[in-house]
């Protein structure tokens, strides 16, 4: 039996985004395609201007593409799965990914449109089901999709469980009109204009179960309350066994513990995913190594690992002990090639009910100003400002020290963890499709600079100019929303500081006054010159504040 832990820990259910699982995806090369009209050619890396026909390539493999009208088709035919892929279009691209059943993903670049189709549903008779939000991106930007698709092969709905567009949920649970019971193969479908791709990968999802429970005996024990640490009273345990996981053995006790121990049956040996979730305290030990279980009270947060199994019988035992909240414990199984499954009946681990979020947007035209914590990098800062504008154009700035660190196009903000209980731990959440900014000092002189926030005043449309000083110099920064992103206006009382216009894995230059930075464009008013500068594998771009005074943050 081997071992391993999945940090962050993952909810397992039927209902699932390709990340819920962690097991080898299948890579699909150029071999798995077949194509009708415009030729598919490789390449290694591909730059698109976004405004202009302006289109570079470097020789090699990994990257897919197409100018013009094609259909790239799968050899492979798909019944239940889930896939990803990243998508690169120009300025004319309109496409989409063909699922089969008559069902469309339109991939149409249509960034800022008002009534932009990337995203959108099409069926059979042409009927559009637009996306929750328009989350495309400009031309020339990567664009990552996922989804889930379940067939009615094996009886049941055929439903597209879950699409997420850049890391945002367009749709979840959508039922596919009177599907075909055949699996199907894929395509990107190309009408007009380019269109790149690359890491298509997928898992396929059966309907296998092999991994029973067998023999199981449990001992039911009174335990007193948190003032004596649950410990176990003098009252005699309650023994038995049982037919599978019951919570609702017979007893009259307010507090008490379960340990359950019998065989866990295995028809395969192969690597499973093995979920626990309760509320209380509980572990699981197969074979007689503890493999999950956290060591303080949880409330229904799913705790998975990745474990090795050998075909044939191995002894297990699941230990749950009742705390505050009401009674449950359950056991899930998955795999790299079938669906989740319970263990335990439905009534020991009902569906939890969750609390509706609490969800902020501006109202009118003035913006909408919230002080809060936010998480960046790992890191929690404590002295955030988002600004969310009628424009659903949003971002978040470290007032300490003027640094950028979110933008994102859409819904504003998810407060919930502001406000819900006790609003610990107090974290603010972007809600729309978030650029992640470098999270430095915008205005530095040298590496031991003195960043201080003084003030921010508002306009009339609630818009803050910031004011900090730089080792006792006066620095300003005012960000307001334009189309496609931010227009930044800044100034500093000494010429010599430099601003920082972002950080990130690449920086290239792709016309006189626009630079791409990863997943977003930074834009000049007027030809500035600027460093482009690598440190540990991430490289800057910076320029003296008074030369830069205006650009664009665009994605």
């Amino acid at each position: 039996m081997k071992l391993s832990l999945w940090k962050p820990l993952l909810l397992l259910l039927p209902f699932l985004s390709l990340h819920a699982q962690d097991f080898p995806a299948t890579s699909m090369n150029k071999s798995d395609w077949e194509a009708t009209g415009a030729q598919w050619r490789d390449a290694l890396s591909i730059s698109v201007h976004p405004f202009e026909d302006k289109m570079e390539l470097t020789n090699g493999t990994g990257i897919l593409f197409v100018n013009g009208k094609s259909v790239l088709k799968s050899k492979k035919k798909f019944s239940d799965y889930k896939i990803e892929f990243e998508v690169l279009q120009n300025k004319e691209t309109k496409a989409s990914f063909i699922l089969g059943n008559g069902l469309k993903l339109n991939l149409d670049q249509s960034a800022n449109q008002k009534n932009g189709k990337f995203g959108s549903i099409v069926t059979a008779n042409n009927a559009v089901q637009k996306p929750k939000q328009e989350v495309c991106k400009l031309p020339g930007l990567w664009q990552k999709v996922e989804l889930a698709y379940t067939s009615p092969v094996n009886g049941g709905l055929a439903v597209l469980e879950k699409v997420v567009l850049n890391d945002v949920i367009v749709f979840e649970n959508y039922i596919v009109q009177n599907p075909t019971l055949e699996p199907t193969s894929i395509a990107f479908d190309v009408s007009d204009g380019l269109l790149a791709v690359k890491n298509v990968k997928y898992i396929e999802l059966g309907y296998r179960t092999p991994i029973s429970l067998s023999n199981l005996n449990y001992t039911l024990q009174e335990t007193h309350g948190w003032q004596e640490e649950w410990a176990a009273t003098e009252t005699a345990p309650i023994k038995g066994k049982s037919k599978d996981l019951q919570i609702d053995i017979p007893h009259d006790f307010r507090w008490f513990s379960i340990d359950y121990t019998g065989d866990m049956d295995v028809a395969q040996t192969d690597k499973y995913a093995i979920t626990i979730e309760y509320s209380g305290f509980g572990y699981l030990k197969i074979d007689g190594k503890k493999v999950l279980g956290a060591d303080d009270m949880v409330n229904r947060q799913p705790l998975t690992a990745l474990i090795e199994l050998e075909k044939g019988k191995h002894s297990f035992e699941y230990f749950y002990r009742r705390t505050w909240q009401k009674p449950a414990f359950g056991l899930y199984v998955s795999g790299s090639d079938f669906k989740p499954y319970g263990l335990h009946p439905y009534k020991s681990l009902p569906a939890p009910q969750l609390p509706g979020g609490i969800f902020e947007n501006p109202t009118g035209t003035r913006a909408q100003m919230i002080r809060s914590f936010m998480d960046f990098k790992g890191e929690k800062k404590t002295t955030t400002l988002s600004i969310g504008t009628a424009e659903r154009k949003n971002y978040s700035i470290d007032l300490v020290d003027a640094s950028m660190l979110y933008a994102w196009k859409g819904d504003f903000a998810d407060v919930t963890e502001m406000w819900f209980n006790r609003g610990e731990p107090q974290l603010l959440k972007p809600l729309g499709q978030v650029v992640t900014l470098s999270g430095k000092p915008s205005f530095f002189l040298g590496k031991d600079d003195v960043v201080l926030f003084k003030e921010y005043f508002i306009d009339d449309r609630n818009l803050p100019t910031y004011l900090h000083t730089l080792n006792g110099s006066a620095v300003s920064q005012k960000i307001e929303p334009v189309k496609n992103g931010f227009e930044f206006t800044i100034s500093a009382e000494n010429k010599d500081v430099n601003y920082l216009l972002g950080t990130g894995e690449k920086v290239e230059k792709v016309g006189d006054t626009l630079y791409r930075i990863d997943d977003y464009y930074i834009q000049l008013a007027k030809k500035v010159a600027l460093e482009i500068k690598t440190e540990n594998g991430i490289s800057s771009l910076s320029g003296k504040a008074n030369a830069i005074e205006s650009f664009k943050l665009i994605w």
